[in-house]
């Protein structure tokens, strides 16, 4: 349950830091666009590859049951 808690409030700071992106972008020129869509292909990178650490840990807890 804390895991699915902890999910929701990633993905809604994750729609957060979106939309501050977003407002970002506006206001920067290209190249320093370039830069600010790295870091947020680094940053969704990372968001998934903590969802899929989850993944094995209910495999195991469902073969138990």
């Amino acid at each position: 349950m804390n895991v699915f808690l902890i999910r929701v409030v990633k993905i809604r700071s994750y729609k957060a830091r979106l939309w501050s992106f977003c407002y970002i972008f506006k206001q920067f020129e290209v190249e320093n666009l370039l830069w600010i869509s790295h870091r947020i292909s680094l940053f969704s990178t990372n968001f998934f590859l903590q969802s899929v650490r989850f993944i094995p840990l209910f495999a195991t807890i469902s073969n138990y049951e």
